[in-house]
């Protein structure tokens, strides 16, 4: 793992010490298996059919965090999701599911992120999010990812929406650019400090990390 992706996950079970906070895997991109250190998900005939046809590794994450939020519920975030403070009152308030919308100047449609969500067990969201999955082809890049999840997160008007300035989720202007840059992004720190406030901030590893969009082999 990338030290920055490692960074983030030590950061979320250091600011949440009475969550179960569980890194899953899929290491190889060929199981069926989801695995943690404390769980494993048998993803069954008609997920996993669809987890081979992934065309990359992100695909296939795509397909685990919706089948696995709708098995437990609770607080999903990639990897490149950094904590900035404890997200205990998002759950606490009584919210029955959140997510957070992507930064875009106004006037643009909204972009709900699948990067960080979250849910109670059973909430028919999630239970959407996993059961829809076959109505998207997993072999086409992006079909599973941020424009699947907000065309579901539409359907929900009971769904919380994070205010833009409590999950950070500012796309760089150029994607192209930023790829061919491939600068690794410096955690936030006293120098670098969020609004006030802020709960997470994205940072697009998609753009300096690309293993999980390299093409995977197919059987």
């Amino acid at each position: 793992m990338h030290p920055v992706l490692a960074e983030c996950t030590r950061s979320w079970a250091a600011l949440h010490p009475g969550w179960d906070v569980i890194l899953w895997s899929d290491p190889t991109g060929l199981s069926s298996v989801g695995s943690s250190m404390r769980s494993r998900v048998d993803a069954g005939p008609e997920y996993a059919a669809l987890l081979a046809r992934a065309c990359h590794l992100s695909q296939r994450s795509n397909i685990w965090r919706y089948l696995i939020t709708s098995l437990y519920g609770g607080v999903y975030a990639d990897t490149d999701v950094e904590p900035l403070r404890p997200v205990d009152d998002l759950v606490s308030w009584g919210r029955a599911a959140f997510a957070a919308r992507r930064s875009l100047p106004d006037g643009l449609p909204a972009v709900y992120e699948c990067a960080f969500y979250g849910a109670e067990l059973g909430h028919p969201w999630v239970e959407q999010l996993a059961a829809d999955l076959h109505t998207r082809d997993p072999a086409v890049p992006l079909s599973m990812g941020v424009d699947y999840f907000t065309q579901v997160t539409a359907e929900h008007p009971g769904v919380t929406i994070l205010p833009r300035d409590l999950a950070l989720f500012q796309p760089p202007d150029d994607w192209e650019a930023a790829k061919l840059k491939g600068e690794v992004p410096a955690l936030c720190d006293a120098a670098r400090l969020p609004p006030a406030g802020a709960y997470v901030k994205h940072h697009w590893s998609s753009n300096w990390f690309p293993p999980s969009f390299q093409q995977l082999p197919r059987s």
